[in-house]
């Protein structure tokens, strides 16, 4: 496949997985929670090519997912859970779990500490090539890709990848993303 990225931004994108995954924590080897394989090409959700490169079956049968976490006690969590799973884009990561649990708080039906818990409940681990990796910001595709911003790349599911799509959807802002991700991952990348 040819790639549309500029050299500065292979350049900064590679600066920017490398300085996080010396700082990143990491699940060990082997456990249930590690993250599945990612496609070092792989710059984010903002591109369908994005989830051609999805992973192996292996890969994909390895991945950890919310959906097998017991749903923290949020009342109607569920119903929105599987309205937005509904509304995902085909071939999407499942963050549905993820984004409820932030659209509730975007509502006004869970306080910040709240939101804070139940994010937590879902004890996602850092991705894999680290968490900063999933803040750099990707150009829109060639007009030829279509563009869906709710598309989540595979190797996002079962992880902190889910808590970012809630970031970039603009369900929750940078200083509440922040907040969560200081909470959850104390020992990954730092933030400005």
């Amino acid at each position: 496949m040819e790639s549309h990225f500029t050299v500065p931004f292979v350049l900064a994108l590679t600066m920017a997985v490398a300085a996080c995954s010396k700082t990143a924590s990491r699940p060990e080897p082997g456990s249930s929670a590690a993250p599945s394989s990612a496609d070092p090409t792989n710059t984010g959700p903002r591109t369908a090519a994005t989830v051609s490169a999805a992973p192996t079956t292996q890969a994909a049968a390895e991945a950890s997912t919310t959906a097998s976490v017991p749903a923290p006690n949020v009342p109607g969590l569920a119903t929105l859970e599987n309205e937005l799973r509904a509304g995902l884009p085909k071939g999407s990561g499942d963050y549905a779990r993820a984004l409820a649990i932030a659209t509730l708080h975007q509502q006004g039906k869970l306080s910040t500490p709240q939101l804070e818990a139940a994010v937590l409940a879902l004890k996602l681990p850092p991705h894999k090539l680290g968490d900063g990796y999933l803040m750099i910001p990707v150009p829109k595709p060639p007009p030829q890709i279509k563009f869906d911003p709710k598309m989540m790349p595979k190797d996002w599911e079962g992880n902190w990848g889910e808590v970012a799509m809630a970031y970039w959807l603009g369900v929750i802002d940078k200083q509440i993303y922040q907040k969560l991700h200081q909470a959850a991952h104390p020992d990954s990348c730092k933030h400005d």
